[in-house]
């Protein structure tokens, strides 16, 4: 009984405590674009949530013409993955063409657009490791903004699974320990 004690009181302890809080640390962004009245506009990065799971970062280039090459470096401080959703400015004539992931000068991951829209979702992102997100996008004449979001979930289980899987083993653990009692005959 006091094992059992002393085992709940530590999966009680391990389920209460917080996960260690990942981060996202934004790095350098730039834009450049290609053709006749182009215009590169202007490309920001803004971390919104670097508390919960997931984390949150918008990005935006504003004020862009042509056909438009944006990105921006980031680091994680934990493995995560990555999910990334760029969208046009509301000229439906505008198209997002190609969405790519690197870590330095190779393509990791990479995704076409779909009209106005894209989404690429990464694998494993690693600390330690700068990566670029980079987007394409053919602007309508005119031109206009195009925007985004970028939100980041651990890989790995957080305390709290740990504790209930714990637990559950335990508890199959002690059922398995029990002792049967042996059943009586009956004599007919």
């Amino acid at each position: 009984m006091r094992r059992l004690m002393i085992a709940l009181a530590g999966a009680t302890a391990l389920a209460a405590a917080s996960a260690a809080n990942a981060a996202i640390t934004i790095g350098t962004s730039s834009s450049s674009c290609t053709g006749t009245g182009c215009n590169a506009g202007s490309t920001q990065v803004l971390v919104t949530d670097n508390v919960n799971n997931p984390n949150k970062l918008e990005f935006d280039t504003s004020n862009a013409s042509g056909t438009v090459v944006s990105l921006f470096n980031f680091m994680v401080t934990s493995p995560e993955f990555g999910v990334f959703s760029v969208t046009t400015a509301t000229n439906p004539a505008s198209s997002v063409s190609l969405l790519e992931l690197l870590l330095g000068s190779t393509v990791i991951a990479s995704a076409p657009g779909s009209g106005p829209n894209g989404s690429l979702t990464s694998g494993t992102l690693l600390p330690g490791n700068t990566y670029t997100f980079r987007y394409t996008v053919a602007l309508a004449d005119g031109g206009g903004d195009i925007s985004g979001p970028a939100s980041f979930y651990l890989a790995v289980p957080e305390p709290a699974s740990w504790a209930l899987m714990l637990l559950g083993f335990g508890g199959m653990g002690l059922v398995l320990r029990r002792r049967r009692r042996p059943a009586l005959s009956q004599v007919a």
